[in-house]
């Protein structure tokens, strides 16, 4: 097996390119795309970008090229794991990656890891799950990340109790000076398909999480929701570095422009209405029945205390949502300018979209992206100004 990681250190990027032409493994296309970087093979590195959505924005940085080789030899400790396209080498700013993940978390939950035969193991930037037989693992090596780790805990110790479908039930909280994580035993059920569900199950579902702010322990663990508009603004300042690394057009650009501007309309001010929010509503984490029948809800990392509308917003990512669910969550939940609110949760779908876009490499993704925080524009337009 070839050790890239010594041509990388003499800087015989050539080398690398020559080796990784073929392009047979991921690890081959990670190195091929370091080395056509340092060499400045613009064709290579937008291939790769198009192709495998390699997304390194700091890539030049030499202390984050030496931390996605302690990386590659980190995963190459994880035999016991199934190496997913979910492992992603990413900078190392918040502190230094535990040298061995395995037993690091081996030693965190002895007994989960001597009973699960099957162990899926996926990672994202500073946290991760492992999917076992019976059991969820979630985990983050990030320090900072910890505390919001242990709050995710004590909102689902204060939540499992108050709703009508089944939440996780975390059943041990562990931590040490590298890995902080918790784990439960995994809910029935698979995601739905989101148009077979009865909406009124929707409805009830977002009527009982707003009602959870009103129970005072769970509402002092909520957090605000900041749509980072501001950010986004800056973003956009650096005009030439967005048309040069994500290939804007002019009025691309202004169409953005616009979005942003409606944001700051319409989502700056408090809003009327403030409840809890799950934050991620998505599909992939409600469970249901092959009947369609909501039975649990999962991941309740985000929570905040905020519009309401943004879990609408994260739903309405299929558009049916917008017009078979909100006239009966109109009526039902408050009373509300349907039209208005369309236009301010397509605000509010638009933010997550964008908050992805402006780091997404991925030519493809990014200009679908794209289209659906543009495509609207003139009709949130049209739906605000009544």
């Amino acid at each position: 097996m070839v050790d890239y990681r010594e041509y990388f250190v003499k800087g015989k990027f050539s080398k690398i390119l020559e080796l990784t032409r073929t392009l047979q493994t991921e690890e081959q296309k990670y190195w091929q795309f370091i080395a056509a970087i340092n060499l400045d093979k613009s064709e290579i590195v937008e291939q790769l970008r198009n192709s495998f959505g390699i997304n390194y924005e700091n890539i030049h940085n030499k202390e984050y090229q030496s931390n996605i080789i302690s990386l590659y030899e980190q995963y190459s400790t994880m035999t016991p794991f199934s190496k997913t396209k979910d492992f992603h080498f990413v900078n190392s700013s918040y502190g230094e990656k535990p040298n061995d993940l395995k037993t690091q978390l081996f030693n965190l939950f002895p007994t989960i890891f001597s009973q699960q035969n099957h162990q899926h193991f996926s990672i994202r930037k500073d946290k991760g799950i492992v999917n076992t037989n019976d059991y969820i693992i979630k985990f983050t090596f990030n320090p900072s990340k910890k505390a919001q780790l242990q709050r995710e805990v004590d909102l689902l110790n204060s939540i499992k109790n108050e709703l009508s479908i089944d939440v996780p039930n975390p059943e041990e909280f562990n931590s040490n000076s590298v890995v902080a994580g918790f784990y439960y035993r995994k809910l029935d059920g698979n995601s739905p398909y989101l148009k077979h569900i009865d909406t009124k199950q929707l409805i009830q579902l977002l009527t009982e999480l707003q009602k959870l702010s009103e129970i005072p322990r769970i509402r002092k663990l909520l957090i605000p929701f900041k749509p980072e508009i501001d950010e986004f603004s800056t973003s956009l300042s650096t005009r030439r570095l967005l048309e040069r690394q994500m290939g804007f057009s002019d009025s691309e650009l202004q169409e953005i422009q616009l979005f942003i501007q409606l944001c700051k309309d319409h989502l700056s001010s408090k809003p009327e209405q403030m409840t809890f929010v799950h934050g991620d509503l998505y599909v992939n984490n409600l469970l249901a029945t092959e009947e369609n029948k909501i039975t649990g809800i999962i991941d309740f990392e985000r929570c905040w205390f905020a519009d309401p509308l943004i879990d609408l917003s994260k739903l309405a990512l299929q558009e049916f949502i917008l017009d078979d669910l909100l006239p009966q969550y109109s009526v039902e939940i408050t009373s509300l300018d349907i039209e208005y609110t369309k236009g301010i949760i397509l605000l509010y779908r638009g933010v997550f979209i964008l908050r992805r876009l402006l780091t997404e490499w991925n030519r493809e993704v990014r200009m679908k992206m794209l289209s659906w925080v543009i495509s609207p524009v003139d009709y949130i337009q049209s739906c605000l100004e009544g």
